[in-house]
C-alpha cells in the first residue's frame, strides 16, 4: 500500500545525506564485463530539492554516455504510475522521502541542497562502481515503434560466471523534453519513466535474446524516448548490469560528440570535437572522454597545465 510523504518541501530541499546497502564492490559476480551503472532517482514535480537532483543525474549522464543508465521515477505527481510509484515502495522511499538516487540498487544519496552538492555525491558513488566489471552483459539491439507498439530485443549473456542463479530483469523506457507548469511554468522534466515490465531469468538459460513490447500512448513523442533494460536480484537488491538506448538522434551533427553533451556543456552544436573553446589545448573530444568542462581551463597560473605544477 502507498504511504504519503509528509515533510515539507523545505525540509527536503536541506535534507541532505549518504547511505550505503552493502559494499559497493559486489563480491558475488566474476569480473568479465565492463559494467553500466544504473541510476534510479526518485523524484516529483513539487520537491523542492529535486531540480538540483534532477539537473546533476542528468549532467552525469552526459559526461559519462553509454556507461550510465538513467531513469527518473515520478512519485505522486503529474507523470506518476501505478508502477513507478511500486518501484518507490521497493526502495521504501515514501518512508525515506525525496530526492533520492540509487545506484545500482547498493548505494544511496538523500536530498539535495545544490546540485554541485549532488553532482560530487553522486560521481563519488557512481566511479567507485564503475571499477567493479559485470558477470553480465545487456545490448538493447532495436528499439522499434511498429503498429501502435514500442518493441525492444534485448540480448542476455554470461561471458564469465555469476554466483546468481536468478534474477529479474526489467524492461523501461522513459521520455525526455516534458514540459509542465507547476510549480514553475515551461519546466522541462528527462529520463521521465512511461513503463515498466519485468521477467525472471535463471543463469542456466543464458544467453537469451528477449522481445518485450509497449503499447505506445499517442501524447508520447517517440523521437524523445529511449530505453533502460537491467538485471537485479529481486527487487532492491544489487543491480548486475544495464544498458540504455536513446531512440532519437543522438549526434545530428555528426561531429562524433553526443548532442546531448554538447548542449549540456557546450549550449550549442556549433563546435566541432577538434575545437577547444577555453583555450586549454584539450579538444573538445579530449574533454568528453576525460568528464572535464569543456568551457572551464584547465590551465594554471602562467599558462601551465595544471596537472604539471
Amino acid at each position: 500500500m502507498r504511504r504519503t510523504i509528509v515533510i515539507g518541501i523545505a525540509i527536503l530541499m536541506g535534507l541532505s545525506s549518504v547511505h550505503v546497502l552493502g559494499p559497493v564492490a559486489g563480491e558475488d559476480v566474476k569480473a568479465s564485463a565492463p559494467r553500466n551503472v544504473l541510476l534510479e532517482l526518485f523524484t516529483a514535480t513539487w520537491c523542492g530539492g529535486c531540480p538540483y537532483a534532477d539537473a546533476a543525474a542528468e549532467e552525469l549522464k552526459a559526461d559519462y554516455g553509454e556507461r550510465v543508465s538513467l531513469l527518473q521515477y515520478h512519485v505522486q505527481d503529474y507523470f506518476e504510475t501505478q508502477k513507478t510509484n511500486e518501484r518507490g515502495d521497493h526502495y521504501d522511499v515514501f518512508s525515506t522521502n525525496i530526492p533520492i538516487l540509487w545506484v545500482d540498487g547498493l548505494a544511496s544519496k538523500l536530498g539535495a541542497s545544490s546540485k554541485s552538492e549532488v553532482y560530487a555525491a553522486y560521481k563519488s558513488l557512481l566511479d567507485a562502481r564503475l571499477a567493479v566489471e559485470s558477470g553480465l552483459e545487456i545490448e538493447i539491439s532495436s528499439a522499434e515503434l511498429v503498429t501502435g507498439n514500442i518493441t525492444l530485443k534485448v540480448n542476455l549473456t554470461s561471458p564469465g560466471t555469476t554466483q546468481e542463479s536468478t534474477f529479474n530483469v526489467r524492461f523501461v523506457i522513459y521520455e525526455n523534453d516534458l514540459l509542465y507548469d507547476d510549480p514553475h511554468p515551461n519546466t522541462t522534466f528527462n529520463y521521465v519513466v512511461r513503463g515498466i515490465e519485468e521477467e525472471s531469468v535463471s543463469a542456466a538459460s543464458l544467453p537469451t535474446t528477449f522481445t518485450r513490447s509497449f503499447a505506445f500512448n499517442l501524447s508520447w513523442n517517440f523521437s524523445n524516448m529511449g530505453a533502460v533494460v537491467f538485471a537485479q536480484v529481486g527487487d532492491d537488491g544489487e543491480v548486475l548490469q544495464s544498458h540504455s538506448l536513446s531512440f532519437g538522434i543522438e549526434d545530428v551533427d555528426g561531429d562524433g560528440l553526443p548532442d546531448e553533451w554538447e548542449m549540456l556543456r557546450l549550449e550549442t552544436l556549433l563546435y566541432s570535437a577538434d575545437d577547444d573553446p577555453d583555450g586549454d589545448y584539450i579538444t573538445n573530444l579530449q574533454e568528453f572522454l576525460d568528464h572535464t568542462d569543456p568551457l572551464v581551463s584547465d590551465l594554471g597560473d602562467g599558462g601551465f597545465m595544471r596537472d604539471y605544477l
